[in-house]
């Protein structure tokens, strides 16, 4: 058992909706009687880890107002491989994307880039945030106080993230992490660097992966929501409503598979399409069906509302929107501000891709352009490949994970 260390959319909710109601989560969920799928689909994050042969450990970290958040790590080779580089290794930290847990990023054995990293022999740390399955503890609150749900991908940066950076340098004695993001991971990085500067001195270098940052060339089902008037008329009113979102506390297996079946559904294949851009490998996909097992682990309002108010608005990286009275208060201007980029200096490296629905192309490279940090823009060399796929694919093991790992190399401490 791994140690327990305690340490200081339109289509998409047309697909929530038909999933029917829920209060399970994947952590917590079994694999039914005579069940015949992978046990992989069942199994929580230090489970996971241990099937495929890995040591794991689980530390919680607690932020300044009283979350309490699960972060997982793998801290060696597999069991039994030869350590490789030295007993000391380069703490990595990756951090998932919207809804997403640290499951999603241990789903398989093989051309998965967390284990990669570790037997390249990096310290891995898989981060959580805020109201997802490993993320619905709190020293005063509970998941059912509306209090609870409060925050958006802006506090997951300034209050999680930065407390999941300082945990790691605690445990390791390290003076710097190296982070590997897949889009909200990156928004929430951005956010965090943006307003507390002094985190870029704890980020040696950043990897994103699709970051979701600027969406003023959108495409898909995200386009339609731009172009919706009553979208563009309500989503200021959702506000913050400090609640749960209902259509993202459990996974969609009910719609999207079949019992026992690991062919998804050809109708919510479309939706996903819609919303994330063409599949690498829409014929035969072998990710999808485990990982609708264990996605959506949880997100609060706040989240989903943030980011629908920089689509509808496609005018840049800003704050969070409660209106013109709200926003002189908190703002002291009746706009929220934008982000201020030119704080991120450490190197940044940003990887995109052709048909990515989500994080356009062109959208990546004003980023790009806009942070002084940029070391490098990578796009996938195939023709294909969506907001899902870079994270989630087997093909980017050889298509980007390899040059990753390569480039982050160049960051590894020296003992």
């Amino acid at each position: 058992m791994a140690p327990i260390i305690v340490s200081r959319t339109p289509a998409l909710l047309l697909l929530a909706v038909l999933a029917g109601p829920s209060t399970l989560t994947s952590a917590h969920l079994r694999a039914p009687r005579n069940s015949k799928l992978p046990v992989e689909a069942w199994l929580s994050t230090p489970e996971l880890i241990e099937h495929w042969g890995y040591p794991a450990e689980t530390h919680t970290v607690q932020t300044d107002d009283g979350f309490l958040i699960d972060v997982h790590r793998i801290p060696g080779p597999k069991l039994g491989d030869k350590p490789g580089v030295g007993s000391r290794r380069t703490p990595v930290l990756i951090a998932h994307g919207y809804s997403a847990s640290s499951e999603c990023m241990v789903l398989r054995p093989h051309d998965n880039l967390a284990f990669m990293l570790a037997d390249a022999g990096f310290d891995v740390w898989l981060g959580n945030t805020r109201g997802n399955f490993y993320g619905k503890r709190h020293l005063t609150l509970s998941p059912q106080d509306k209090e609870f749900w409060d925050f958006g991908w802006h506090e997951n940066g300034l209050l999680d993230m930065s407390a999941t950076i300082d945990l790691i340098l605690r445990e390791t004695g390290e003076p710097s992490v190296v982070f590997v993001g897949h889009s909200m991971g990156c928004s929430s990085l951005f956010a965090l660097l943006s307003d507390r500067p002094e985190y870029n001195a704890k980020v040696r270098a950043g990897f994103l992966l699709a970051p979701a940052v600027y969406f003023t060339n959108l495409q898909g089902v995200f386009l339609q929501i731009r172009r919706t008037p009553l979208l563009r008329v309500v989503h200021r009113s959702w506000l913050r409503l400090n609640m749960e979102n209902p259509i993202t506390r459990a996974p969609y297996p009910r719609l999207c598979l079949p019992p026992n079946s690991l062919v998804m559904n050809p109708s919510c294949m479309k939706l996903f399409t819609e919303a994330q851009g063409p599949f690498y490998n829409m014929a035969n996909n072998t990710y999808m069906p485990i990982l609708m097992r264990h996605w959506p682990a949880g997100s609060s309002v706040g989240q989903t509302t943030h980011f629908l108010q920089l689509i509808i608005q496609g005018d840049g990286f800003r704050k969070y929107d409660y209106g013109p009275e709200m926003n002189s208060v908190r703002y002291g201007s009746n706009r929220p501000p934008e982000y201020n980029l030119t704080n991120v200096n450490s190197p940044m490296f940003l990887f995109y891709s052709a048909t990515d629905y989500q994080a356009n192309g062109k959208d990546v490279k004003r980023l790009a352009s806009d942070i002084p940090g940029t070391a490098g823009l990578i796009k996938t060399p195939t023709k294909i490949f969506n907001h899902l796929d870079i994270m989630y694919e087997e093909a980017a093991a050889k298509l980007i994970y390899k040059r990753l790992i390569k480039q982050m190399t160049k960051y590894r401490s020296i003992y």
